[in-house]
């Protein structure tokens, strides 16, 4: 799970569920994005910088192998983009690695009724975003053996 204070993925669901219309939708994006917590400047290196974003975007994912505890740092210099990131923590929040493989950041968003609004460029800055996560899982948790 990741370590995120406040607000859960089904409330944030809720939240888009009632916007009117998408220009309220994405008001409540960068009203989520104020609230990502601060990024460490010293952590905007070009290893954490994703790339396939038309903004800076920056990741670190930290999993504990034992508890599957997910803590994801991210920032961006696009507002919007930072209330994407906002989103993906909750829903980091409510979800395991080895879940989180067969879920799809895609659904999630779609299921808040705002995918569909959302640009082609924010989209494959979605999918950016899902495939770097789990690139960043493989990469920390050790592959369980397929041993009979």
């Amino acid at each position: 799970m990741c370590n995120i204070d406040a607000v859960s993925a089904v409330d944030i669901q809720n939240q888009f569920k009632e916007a009117k219309n998408w220009e309220s939708a994405f008001k409540i994006l960068i009203q989520l994005g104020q609230n990502l917590p601060n990024f460490d400047p010293a952590l905007k290196l070009d290893d954490n910088l994703l790339h396939g974003c038309e903004s800076n975007v920056w990741l670190v994912l930290s999993v504990d192998s034992d508890s599957l505890r997910m803590d994801l740092q991210a920032d961006s210099d696009s507002k919007i983009l930072r209330g994407i990131l906002y989103v993906i923590r909750a829903f980091l929040n409510s979800t395991t690695p080895d879940k989180l493989k067969s879920d799809s950041l895609n659904l999630f968003f779609t299921q808040m009724g705002i995918y569909h609004s959302l640009s082609a460029s924010r989209k494959t800055g979605i999918d950016a975003i899902n495939a770097k996560i789990l690139n960043l899982i493989n990469s920390t948790i050790a592959k369980p053996s397929n041993k009979k």
